[in-house]
């Protein structure tokens, strides 16, 4: 079995500078996501950058469900 990420490090996936590398937008554009597209995103992390998609003038909706 490969690397178990920890969750009790969860917080060490939150940073500026991560957030800095990673541009939200990018990704959504080069996957070529349309309005009314639903698109699943399995082990997205902390979802550090949920507040900033919701954020984004794109046309799109995003609805974030914590279990």
């Amino acid at each position: 079995m490969g690397h178990v990420f920890s969750p009790n490090r969860m917080g060490s996936l939150i940073s500026g500078r991560r957030h800095q590398a990673v541009q939200p937008r990018e990704p959504l554009q080069r996957a070529g996501i349309e309005v009314g597209q639903r698109i699943l995103d399995l082990g997205c992390g902390a979802g550090q950058h949920l507040p900033v998609y919701l954020s984004l003038d794109m046309g799109i909706k995003f609805t974030c469900n914590r279990f």
